[in-house]
């Protein structure tokens, strides 16, 4: 999934997300820095004279204004929402289902007319039809067990469930959600989704015959 963020976009992991940006230089990076700039989604936060300090090399009706808007514009901002489904009802080595909703956050005003929801914007990548993936990756870091992974495009809005089968053990298991995007680095998310496993319906019955 790394791989193919630094694929698409031309850059090593260790870079920094600045450099995604098309025409940023070393130099502006620094200036960016500078100024607060941690992300492409600050750029288009900036007071306007700020903005031209920093892209001062550019004109403001320059092609490469335009791509450094485009590339700002498009990245993506994915909010989160998830639940897990029947928590109280959680029995050891059952099925259960934790229900994911990705909402991206979408400003119509700098929206073109002709604008593809996530299609990708990279100056290094050949090909211009990429479309975003994301992938949902749900596991327990500390025990280094997977329990699902899903993929998925997104325009605006979509709604997942992902279904695995419960721990052996009874307890609390906190485990953890990766939100991993294919396309851009500086945008993957991670949560904490924390299960109460009871004892399953064996069991007692088990105990019962003995």
């Amino acid at each position: 999934m790394e791989v193919s963020q630094m694929v698409t976009q031309g850059v090593w992991k260790k870079d920094d997300a600045l450099k995604q940006i098309p025409w940023f230089t070393d130099e502006i990076i620094k200036k960016a820095r500078a100024k607060g700039v941690t992300s492409p989604f600050d750029i288009l936060e900036l007071e306007d004279d700020v903005r031209g300090e920093i892209l001062s090399d550019y004109g403001d009706e320059s092609t490469e204004m335009a791509e450094i808007a485009a590339f700002c514009n498009s990245f993506p901002t994915i909010e989160v929402g998830l639940s897990v489904v029947d928590a109280d009802e959680i029995t050891a080595g059952d099925p259960f289902r934790v229900s994911v909703k990705l909402q991206r956050e979408v400003d119509e005003d700098d929206m073109e007319e002709d604008e593809v929801l996530g299609k990708v914007v990279s100056k290094r990548f050949p090909s211009e039809d990429k479309m975003e993936s994301w992938w949902l990756v749900l596991g327990d870091e500390e025990k280094n067990k997977l329990y699902t992974v899903k993929r998925t495009s997104l325009a605006e809005a979509a709604t997942l469930n992902l279904d695995s089968y419960a721990p052996e053990e009874v307890g609390e298991h906190e485990l953890k959600l990766f939100l991993i995007c294919d396309s851009y680095m500086g945008v993957d998310q991670e949560f904490v989704v924390k299960i109460n496993v009871q004892e399953g319906g064996d069991s007692d019955e088990e105990e019962d015959s003995d």
